[in-house]
This record gives structure tokens, sequence and C-alpha cells, in this order.
């Protein structure tokens, strides 16, 4: 069946889109990393997204990933194509992408805009963190 020289990738078992909540209207998915007894997240999140002009119930689907949890972004399905990919927690790596992404810095990757961060309890402390993310929001929602 397979050689011992080939290489093998197991497939993920879900498609992030399908551990969202949230109405979607603006084609944003925020993937933030599940951080156990921390209950400022959602809060806090949703501070963010309304200072960039979104509301996170209507124009977001946000999953909140364990760090352990098994998924893939891509393929999207067709009636849920985000447009920009909010990341929160994560390394491109660790979400199965073969791509170098600054934090901080927008990056056009196969028709979607990714944005990636520190996970929300080390943004919330730190002034510079946050005028970074700021500053990156700023340049993908408030064009």
């Amino acid at each position: 069946m397979y050689s011992p020289d080939d290489i093998l990738f197991p497939l993920p078992e879900l498609n992030v889109m399908f551990k969202t909540q949230g109405g979607f209207a603006r084609q944003v998915l925020a993937i933030v990393r599940k951080e156990d007894h921390w209950t400022e997240g959602n809060d806090f999140l949703d501070k963010i997204l309304t200072a960039a002009g979104l509301k996170l119930e209507q124009d977001v689907a946000l999953a909140v990933l364990e760090p352990v949890l098994n998924v893939s972004i891509f393929p999207f399905p067709e009636v849920k194509r985000p447009e920009v990919i909010l990341v929160f927690g994560f390394t491109p790596q660790e979400l199965g992408l073969r791509l170098d992404a600054a934090m901080y810095t927008p990056i056009d990757f196969y028709g979607a805009l990714f944005l990636f961060a520190h996970k929300l309890t080390e943004l919330q402390p730190d002034v510079d963190k946050k005028s970074q993310l700021w500053r990156a929001l700023q340049l993908v929602f408030l064009k």
C-alpha cells in the first residue's frame, strides 16, 4: 500500500468553520486559543473588535480552540468563506499552515487576509502589544 519512504500527513478531523459561533456578516473569522480560568476573554475580544468597527455576535465567526485540537483551516466551505482571519494565540504552524507571518502584520494567503496576534491574556495587560494590534486592525478594517 505505502512504501516506508512515503510521507503521510494525518488529515484533521474537522474544519475550523464548523466549530464557530456568530453571525459572520462581515466574513471575519476569529480563532482564539482557549485559556483555562480566564473569564474576561470574550469581553476583551469584544472591545478589540468594537474598536475595529465589528460586532462580535453579528459580524464575526468565533472559534475558541484547544491548543491540541486537530482542526484545519482549509478548505473553506463555499457558504462560509472568510475574507479576514484574526488569530489570537496560535502560530501559523500550529494551524497547519506553511506560512511565515510576523505578528501584527496582515498577510494575504490563499485569498484571505490573516492577522496573527498573541493570546488574549498576553495582550490585555501589554500596552505595546495592544498598540501593535490596533495599528494592524486599522490597516485591515479602517482604511
